[in-house]
């Protein structure tokens, strides 16, 4: 009966392990995404404003509530492409710091893997090792990465409670 109990807590405990390391994987992939959906907001931007232009020329053939509602749109849209891209350039900026505090080994192979999308092999090759040593590194420096994470959240909650 004690075992049972034992392993059940054991197999809880790793369960939620893996899942804090999930969402470390997480915020990497979107740390190692942001410059690309920052660059298609920022396509998005320009194209309302062509909109926003095109609107301004064509005012003779609308009503002047309607141009007034379609242009409050386009610009609330915009707004809210600034505000995502602010957001999203923060979080980068967390997580560069974040990143910069590994060892140097796994900051470059964490670089590699989640900022750059390099393949596991261009990893290897790079960092002259093999595949089982490169998941390794990659494992304790997610590890590193998940109690960085939850040691930061720690002093910004004390932070705030001041």
């Amino acid at each position: 009966m004690m075992g049972n109990v034992l392993s059940d807590v054991k197999q809880t405990v790793e369960k939620n392990g893996a899942d804090e390391l999930f969402k470390v994987k997480q915020c990497l992939r979107k740390w190692g995404g942001v410059q690309q959906i920052c660059g298609e907001h920022q396509v998005r931007i320009v194209q309302y404003n062509r909109l926003l232009e095109r609107l301004q020329q064509y005012k003779c053939k609308m009503g002047a509530e309607e141009k007034e509602r379609i242009e409050k749109s386009y610009k609330s849209s915009i707004q809210n492409l600034v505000s995502n891209i602010e957001d999203l350039n923060r979080f980068s900026n967390r997580m560069e710091r974040i990143v910069g505090q590994l060892d140097p080994e796994e900051e470059m192979l964490i670089r590699m893997y989640y900022g750059r999308e390099a393949s596991i092999n261009t990893i290897c090759m790079r960092l002259c090792i093999g595949r089982s040593t490169m998941f390794r590194i990659r494992d304790k420096a997610l590890k590193n990465l998940l109690k960085i994470m939850e040691g930061e959240k720690m002093e910004g909650e004390t932070e705030d409670e001041d």
